[in-house]
């Protein structure tokens, strides 16, 4: 099973409630990327189980989803989240569904300043992407 397979499996246990596959991929130490849910395998599995409780099911519908070595990214939509357009008339799976062909290392530093200039605040001052 790719990195890639073990991704999509885990984020579609939001929609079949099973925790025995969210457990065996995850590691004790998960750290959670998003706010909203708390952090490691037990948070994880507990977010699992109360999808799988509510009254409506959740669906998970993955978008995109790109393996870069040990590094994979997904775009998935969610019914909690929602894909409504946004003022700007844009959904969340707006773009094109094709890989382009692109240079790794200068994508990675792209990503790398991003994430420390705007997700970490490390540059205020920085208001504009270059």
């Amino acid at each position: 099973m790719t990195n890639k397979d073990k991704a999509l499996a885990l984020i579609n246990t939001f929609a079949t409630g099973d925790t025995d596959v969210a457990k065996n991929l995850l590691a004790e130490g998960y750290i959670q990327h998003n706010l909203a849910y708390g952090t490691g395998r037990d948070a994880f599995l507990g977010s699992v189980t109360y999808l799988a409780s509510a009254p409506v099911k959740t669906t998970v519908n993955n978008i995109r989803a790109f393996e870069d070595g040990d590094k994979v990214f997904l775009q998935t939509v969610y019914n909690f989240a929602g894909a409504e357009p946004n003022p700007s008339g844009r959904t969340q799976i707006d773009g094109t569904m094709e890989k382009e062909l692109v240079n790794a290392e200068e994508t990675r530093k792209i990503v790398s300043a991003f994430v420390g200039d705007v997700l970490r605040g490390e540059n205020p001052e920085i208001t504009v992407l270059q």
